[in-house]
């Protein structure tokens, strides 16, 4: 990103078509696989017109056939880095940074454009939430696909300082000896997990065990969604806060948040984030309705 490349994420569990159509229609011309998936990434590079190079993560170079039109060259990790330095470029804050692509649930995915400046401030309303510091350590276990990971471990890390451990997998068995190794503060999840540990089995490194190994760096757990009846469980057992007041959409978040002092109501995803949204709720002939009131959200930055 800091070279002036756009970045494009991938599922690392896509394949065949759904791998082909996000490299296709974000333009991709150089993709860095690991060893055990480039044979996927090569099964659909002919129906990639712009693929210009594919870097493998290994000691071998991929074999990368070639086509009418195409002019594809394989690479090795190491090749790059053992290559000139790159030239400098001017990168700005309204460049396009990244390409995420939505769920696909009302058809093929699509590519959201989103800016270094995004990414910036996404990180900075998350991290206010959390009231974040240099002090924290963030723990995640998601993957690096997922903009989650990349706005709080890693964009939200360069902002408020301190460290993060980005983990390969959840486990709840392995969670609190995880909490213990990185010392984390703060953890980053999903609402099944934060499930998961909520009603797993007493285990000694848990806060509150009364054992020597017991845990005493977590204060927050970031989990959405989060039903009460969870929530309740993780504040009076592990005795760490919450957060799980928040609602927005890949290329508009945070449209509601849970800022310091806001106690999330039960059912609610926190207050309007009117510091960077103009948020109004209209009916099915855009109309603006009261509060209180069923309807279409509608909303526009304020930046």
């Amino acid at each position: 990103v800091r070279a002036g490349s756009i970045t494009k994420p991938v599922n690392t569990a896509y394949k065949g078509e759904y791998l082909r159509h996000q490299l296709a229609d974000s333009g991709s011309s150089v993709v860095v696989v690991e060893a055990d998936l480039a044979e996927r990434v090569l099964a659909v590079a002919g129906e990639v017109e712009s693929l210009r190079h594919v870097v493998v993560i290994d000691e071998a170079a991929p074999e990368v056939p070639g086509g009418a039109g195409h002019t594809w060259a394989g690479h090795t990790w190491a090749d790059l880095l053992s290559a000139d330095a790159a030239p400098e470029v001017s990168v700005r804050p309204s460049d396009l940074a990244t390409f995420v692509y939505t769920g696909g649930t009302t058809g093929p995915s699509k590519g959201c454009m989103l800016s270094h400046n995004y990414h910036g401030a996404l990180a900075r309303q998350i991290g206010i939430c959390w009231e974040r510091t240099a002090d924290d350590v963030v723990w995640t276990p998601l993957p690096l696909f997922h903009f989650n990971a990349v706005s709080v471990a890693m964009v939200g890390t360069l902002l408020a300082g301190g460290r993060s451990a980005i983990y390969r997998k959840f486990s709840v068995s392995q969670f609190w000896p995880e909490m213990n190794r990185t010392g984390a503060t703060i953890v980053s999840t999903l609402g099944t997990m934060a499930y998961l540990l909520a009603h797993d089995v007493d285990r000694p490194e848990m806060p509150r065990s009364g054992a020597p190994e017991a845990n005493e760096t977590l204060r927050l757990i970031g989990a959405a969604p989060l039903p009460v009846e969870v929530d309740e469980v993780i504040r009076s057992r592990f005795r760490v806060e919450t957060f799980s007041g928040a609602y927005g959409v890949t290329e508009a978040s945070l449209v509601s948040w849970q800022p310091p002092g806001v106690r999330n109501r039960p059912n609610a995803a926190g207050v309007v984030n009117d510091e960077y949204f103009d948020v109004r709720i209209f009916d099915d002939d855009d109309n603006e309705l009261p509060p209180d009131t069923e309807g279409e959200i509608v909303l526009r930055p304020k930046r």
